[in-house]
């Protein structure tokens, strides 16, 4: 689909500085980060459960709605996730949020 090669080729290229992305979901109040294609931890494990435990606390501060931050692959192991797709292009601040359904 051009659409898809479109925003692959926007996301790959580097100069359009891209320094977070997420995907959208609607199966429960969730917010995964990389990996989802493995149980292994990313390189940058320690961020990203830091940085899923900010967007949990921030999304309780506005809504009140608690959310689960975990690894993507803690829900299910998953091969070609966004949040795989944009990390391994360097975009570390990636998750994909599963909305309360």
């Amino acid at each position: 689909e051009p659409e898809t090669v479109a925003t692959a080729n926007f996301i790959r290229n580097e100069d359009n500085n891209i320094k977070a992305a997420f995907d959208m979901h609607t199966f429960g109040p969730l917010i995964l980060w990389p990996w989802g294609y493995t149980y292994d931890h990313a390189e940058d494990y320690d961020y990203l459960f830091e940085y899923g435990k900010s967007l949990q606390e921030s999304v309780v501060g506005v809504n009140g709605h608690p959310y689960t931050s975990e690894q993507s692959s803690g829900l299910y192991p998953a091969a070609g996730t966004a949040e795989d797709f944009f990390y391994v292009n360097g975009i570390v601040n990636s998750v994909l949020f599963e909305g309360r359904g």
